[in-house]
Formats: C-alpha cells, sequence, structure tokens
C-alpha cells in the first residue's frame, strides 16, 4: 500500500474516536515523534487539546487526585508553572495544542 493510501486508511479509523480533528491532531503526533504506524500508537499517546502547557498541568493535578491529598489552603502555594515545566521536560510533549505522552 502506498503512503498516501495508508495515512487515508489512519485517518479513516480515527476519525470515529476523534471527529473532524483527525488531520491535525495526527500532524500534530508526527511532528512530535516521526511518521504514524497506527490509528492505535496515536490513540495510547494523545492526551487531548490544549491552550497551554500549564493547562493541561492543572487538569493533570486534579486527574491525578494530588489536590485531593492537600489541605484547601497548601493548594494555594502549588505552582503549576513549575509543575507543567517539569512534566513537559520528562513526560508530555505538545504541539499546536494537542499533547501527547512520550512514553505510548
Amino acid at each position: 500500500m502506498s503512503k498516501i493510501a495508508d495515512r487515508i486508511a489512519l485517518f479513516e479509523n480515527f476519525k470515529e474516536e476523534l471527529g473532524d480533528d483527525v488531520s491535525e491532531i495526527v500532524t500534530a503526533f508526527e511532528n512530535c515523534f516521526g511518521a504514524a504506524e497506527s490509528a492505535e500508537q496515536v490513540r495510547d499517546a494523545y492526551r487531548g487539546k490544549y491552550n497551554s502547557e500549564r493547562d493541561y498541568a492543572v487538569q493533570l493535578v486534579y486527574d491525578l487526585g494530588y489536590m485531593d491529598q492537600m489541605p484547601d489552603y497548601l493548594g494555594l502555594y502549588f505552582d503549576y508553572d513549575a509543575f507543567a515545566r517539569d512534566v513537559f521536560i520528562t513526560d508530555y510533549v505538545m504541539d499546536n495544542g494537542h499533547v501527547f505522552d512520550r512514553d505510548w
């Protein structure tokens, strides 16, 4: 199968899950990691679209329950910017607002 046919098949497989943004998501994935070999590969790495690394970090903190583990007054001191910087150095990558896990 040609590369174009492979890419079309990838988009069609993935469109059901991600809707009309599939082309943008696959392009962002490929900008970060190189050519996508399958929809599963992109799906496993994809974490969603966010306005900034900080926005993703805030969501991650709440999703992981970190704020549930500390008193409310301590949560006011949490440095989301530093946390975002650290997780995007080690665990995540963002392209055009699309966040991917580095360890998919």
